[in-house]
């Protein structure tokens, strides 16, 4: 037997030690002089738990191919045939104006009677499939409300004549500013299972100097309204917190703001902080203060996900998926959100009847991408970023290293942040 490839040995006092395996997912408790993935004890044949090792992938077989391992898992997640994810953009116009935005923003530009029909008939054979359980349409722009009324609501009432036939349950996302929302928007969703995020910007003042409309009018007021009346409609509500250098401070306004509203289900609400990535040149450590709202919202019952909390292993993105495309506007097709709705990224075209033209070089360059680095395969922590982003292999032109930067300081603090994390939410399966 021989120690696992994706095991990293973390000594937290004097002789003792944590070891992860980020492929099991799994900690072991080690008392020992030496780190024990540096010496023989580890694996030796007197060890008195070598069997639990074993049955957790501590330790492997001489034999075993641990990396064929982790691709043949991942694929499993690729592959799964029981759900499909489909995304649309209804429009690439926007109402706000917010300087970090990535897209080029088309005025006016809206769905044609066409290509809602050609997205009816894409989803009908799409339902044909014969192992689909779930679908999941997620509306995404610009801001996809714009055009609730013209082109939401059609797809919406037409998926849903298409999966009542087919007994497959029917799932809605929205990426949306908040705006919009509205009582008619609210009560439409009442009765369907329906999940929001809406960004802000720090508390008032920081948010209404970024986010704000084309004639310059703040819009924090009427967004913590939506906020609070999708939460009381049943829907769940990702509040994503972007902050900076500038902000970081603030949002301990933000989170006071919302966990005070009157009529706000708590239930429904999700935190996530994440830092804007145009401000990661100005270097400063955001930890202490992101924990520092981790423990606020816990103590006052609010959901979170911050860049601290990595309890997932065996992570794709959903762009990785096989079952996955988005549906631009104009019928372009597109397998990344992340950026901007050009020509060039385009893989293909929807056309009558819900067919598809794809770009087969780009699939196949897409296909290709994940995992292709020598040095993500045998990372330690491999299965919890899962080679990183598809995207940036396609685009990085460096041939080596990590594509997030991460040395084996960076790696450990994940590792340990992770067993917080997971002895926070889940203690009795941690070892």
């Amino acid at each position: 037997m021989k120690p696992s490839i994706y095991n990293t040995s973390l000594k937290i006092q004097e002789n003792k030690w944590l070891i992860y395996n980020s492929l099991t997912n799994r900690f072991v408790y080690i008392i020992n002089n030496e780190d024990p993935l540096l010496t023989t004890s580890f694996e030796s044949t007197d060890c008195p738990f070598k069997s639990t090792l074993f049955e957790n992938g501590f330790l492997v077989e001489d034999g075993m191919d641990e990396t064929k391992s982790l691709i043949d898992k991942l694929d499993e997640l690729m592959n799964d045939e029981s759900m499909f994810e489909l995304h649309i953009n209804p429009t690439l116009d926007c109402n706000l104006n917010c300087w970090y935005c990535y897209e080029n923003h088309i005025k006016g530009s809206t769905m044609s009677a066409e290509n809602i029909e050609r997205i009816t008939q894409l989803i009908k054979r799409i339902c044909d499939k014969p192992n689909l359980k779930h679908l999941f349409i997620s509306f995404f722009g610009g801001e996809p409300l714009l055009r609730f009324d013209y082109t939401v609501k059609k797809v919406i009432l037409a998926a849903e004549k298409v999966c009542q036939n087919k007994n497959i349950s029917l799932h809605y996302h929205f990426t949306s500013n908040g705006y919009l929302i509205s009582d008619k928007i609210t009560d439409f969703f009442k009765t369907r299972d329906t999940r929001f995020q809406i960004t802000l910007d720090g508390d008032k003042d920081n948010h209404n100097e970024v986010r704000h409309l084309k004639n310059g009018d703040g819009t924090y007021d009427k967004i913590i309204i939506g906020i609070e009346k999708l939460s009381q409609a049943g829907c769940h509500v990702t509040v994503r917190i972007n902050y900076t250098t500038l902000n970081i401070h603030s949002i301990d306004n933000v989170l006071r703001q919302i966990i005070s509203l009157k009529n706000l289900n708590k239930s429904r609400i999700n935190i996530d902080l994440q830092r804007v990535w145009q401000d990661s040149k100005n270097i400063f450590d955001d930890t202490s203060i992101i924990k520092k709202y981790e423990s606020f919202l816990k103590e006052n019952g609010i959901h979170y996900s911050c860049p601290n909390k990595r309890d997932q292993s065996l992570h794709i993105c959903y762009g990785d998926k096989h079952n996955y495309m988005l549906i631009n506007y104009n019928g372009d097709i597109y397998k990344c959100t992340a950026r901007d709705f050009t020509e060039g990224n385009r893989i293909g075209v929807l056309s009558d009847g819900g067919n598809i033209s794809w770009d087969q070089e780009k699939i196949s360059r897409w296909m290709k991408a994940k995992l292709s680095r020598k040095e993500c395969l045998e990372c330690p922590i491999a299965p919890i970023c899962g080679g990183g982003c598809r995207q940036k292999n396609i685009e990085t032109k460096k041939a080596g290293g990590c594509l997030l930067g991460f040395d084996e300081d960076k790696i450990k603090n994940i590792v340990f942040d992770k067993f917080l994390a997971l002895a926070e939410n889940n203690y009795h399966n941690l070892f």
